[in-house]
């Protein structure tokens, strides 16, 4: 018997900087930078699910560039 759960592949991009904790911009960056994938349907970015996920396991924590310091 199905639970009558739907789980979507993929998600906005206001969606998905909203379930890692990041603005929209700063994904746009990342997606700008190659650090992470998305597309773009009509005025809408999407990004798959399991890319997220990827992003959240490999980058989430450092997503600026490397050598920069807190003063």
């Amino acid at each position: 018997m199905s639970s009558g759960v739907v789980t979507r592949r993929a998600m906005t991009l206001r969606e998905a900087a909203e379930e890692l904790g990041v603005t929209a911009g700063a994904l746009r960056v990342q997606i700008h930078n190659g650090r992470l994938r998305g597309k773009r349907v009509g005025p809408i970015w999407t990004i798959e699910r399991r890319e997220v996920e990827r992003y959240r396991r490999e980058s989430l924590g450092r997503p600026g560039p490397k050598g920069r310091r807190k003063r």
